[in-house]
């Protein structure tokens, strides 16, 4: 009797084993079903200033006045910065409200 269970111990310790050493690949997916790119995930820290030029959108006349539009004023910012070649816009912690804002090539935005 104990050869039989040290026998189905050890079979239990052979199958755990390889079971631990198959690692399932499950790709994550959008809840429509298309798989979520991996570059999705990627939350390593980003140099912001070899992006280009800070905008800081507050420099050029936005209101942090919460009451007032700003959408025009916000855009005419991210489409300075498409200008002039690219860079960072930067909305600096406070309440603004706007509307679609429609961010160009070779821009960032960073709060």
């Amino acid at each position: 009797m104990r050869k039989i269970l040290t026998i189905a111990a050890v079979a239990m310790l052979c199958i755990t084993a390889t079971a631990k050493g198959k690692k399932s690949v499950k790709t994550e997916v959008w809840p429509d079903g298309t798989p979520i790119p991996a570059w999705f995930a990627d939350t390593k820290k980003v140099d912001v200033e070899s992006l280009g030029n800070k905008y800081v959108i507050t420099d050029f006349g936005v209101s942090t006045d919460s009451t007032v539009v700003q959408t025009k004023a916000i855009q005419k910012v991210i489409d300075m910065a498409s200008t002039d070649g690219g860079g960072v816009v930067v909305v600096p912690k406070g309440t603004f409200l706007t509307g679609s804002l429609f961010l160009k090539q070779g821009t960032h935005r960073l709060s």
